[in-house]
């Protein structure tokens, strides 16, 4: 039953040894971006998805996954968590964009109904939980290339109101330009993991102040909470392939009916 006050994650830890985590509860969403080299997209793709995995149950966590790469989520593709299978073309992004549009469109009737304001409160009112949803899309570029006006709009939508409902973004990408995150959609997603980026201008635009472009140890970003007024220089957790496929056998084994 996912009955929880927080949905929380494993960003890393400090130099002084303080673990440092994300609450989509608490914050709602998060971006996370670096250049190639820079250990971010290892991180989302391993460190994110398996500590989620471990701590929440399929029960009280979903994942929508669009990964236009088409290699890097795929040892996900079996997972239980999953609420629709592994998006990897324009056409299955797309609706599963639309899926999780419409889940959060009847979400709120649900809510409503029982005058339930959190996931918590309708969960604890409700005789039929309803499990926390993440969007974890891994190259948005990728996104914005193919139909940039439609991600744009649905991404707001989704950043603006999924929150309430327990449905929340994880966005990462290589290219942080007024192309691929506008600035409405960088007002609406607070939390920020901002690994090396290319040049001061992308340090300033994602932080509000210079930085990430002088990280040169992979693996290290810059972790930024705007609505819960959090910054902090984080080195990630390494999760190798290796270990990757153990989790997930290991989940799929757990799980299996």
């Amino acid at each position: 039953m996912n009955d929880r006050d927080n949905l929380q994650f494993l960003v890393g830890s400090t130099d002084s040894g303080k673990t440092v985590y994300g609450d989509f509860q608490r914050t709602g969403h998060f971006i996370s971006v670096g250049h190639v080299g820079s250990g971010h997209a290892s991180y989302d793709e391993a460190a994110f998805v398996t500590y989620l995995l471990q701590n929440y149950t399929p029960d009280e966590l979903q994942f929508v996954m669009i990964d236009p790469k088409q290699v890097q989520l795929v040892p996900y593709e079996n997972i239980p968590h999953l609420r629709r299978p592994l998006a990897m073309t324009p056409d299955s992004a797309r609706d599963a964009v639309m899926d999780l549009h419409k889940e959060m469109i009847q979400r709120f009737q649900l809510f409503a109904n029982l005058g339930a304001r959190t996931i918590a409160e309708y969960n604890a009112q409700s005789e039929e939980s309803l499990p926390s949803i993440i969007l974890l899309a891994t190259e948005i570029a990728d996104l914005m290339m193919v139909d940039g006006e439609f991600y744009n709009k649905a991404f707001g939508r989704l950043a603006a109101k999924g929150r309430a409902v327990g449905i929340h973004l994880y966005l990462a990408t290589q290219r942080p330009n007024q192309d691929v995150l506008s600035d409405t959609l960088l007002n609406e997603v607070r939390g920020r993991l901002v690994f090396s980026v290319s040049d001061e201008e992308d340090s300033i635009r994602l932080l509000g102040e210079p930085g990430a472009e002088k990280i040169t140890e992979p693996g290290r970003s810059i972790f930024v909470d705007r609505r819960l007024g959090v910054k902090e220089n984080v080195k990630s957790p390494l999760v190798t392939d290796e270990e990757v496929m153990k989790i997930v056998n290991d989940i799929e084994i757990k799980y299996a009916t």
